[in-house]
């Protein structure tokens, strides 16, 4: 950020952090990542391992320290950052996207325009499923891409048997 200042950009320039999927814990790889208190991680698609985080500052935001719970998935950035920057996207500019602007509720705290969050498979090819706006999912398999357990090796007095219902993960 004191590059920006130096240059005299920083209070026009919008910061995105984001992530593309939860930590690896116990699915694919053991790097010491917890996604307490969601189930599963990378490679799954329990929430562990789809839900992530973001964080966005500009100083044209309209309040701080807000933290938005509406539903959206990374597919939505492009269409959010164009809108953030005051453009839009034009008719035949791009491939027909599967993403929805969320900048006017990202503004206001408001309720996301996405209602349902779709996922393929994971990369043990089981699923799919779908995330609704309540919270609840549907996994179509037996596994959602793998045991979706918490890692005692993460939380050692969570015992490794301890599951959320395999059809609703919430």
């Amino acid at each position: 950020t004191a590059a920006l200042a130096a240059r005299g950009m920083f209070a026009d320039t919008l910061i995105v952090v984001t992530t593309d999927n939860g930590g690896p814990t116990t699915e694919c790889s053991t790097t010491g990542q917890s996604n307490w208190p969601f189930r599963g991680s990378k490679c799954s698609i329990y929430e562990g391992g789809t839900r992530g985080t973001a964080f966005l500052h500009w100083q044209g935001l309209p309040r701080r320290g807000v933290t938005f719970t509406g539903l959206a998935h990374a597919a939505d950035w492009l269409p959010t950052i164009v809108s953030a920057v005051g453009s839009r996207l034009w008719p035949n500019e791009t491939l027909s996207l599967d993403g929805l602007d969320l900048w006017d509720a990202l503004l206001s705290n408001g309720t996301s325009p996405r209602k349902s969050v779709y996922y393929g498979i994971s990369q043990k090819h089981d699923g799919p499923a779908v995330r609704d706006v309540q919270g609840y999912k549907l996994i179509l398999s037996s596994s959602g891409g793998g045991q979706g357990q918490w890692s005692p090796q993460q939380l050692p007095h969570v015992a490794s048997s301890c599951h959320i219902n395999a059809t609703y993960d919430k």
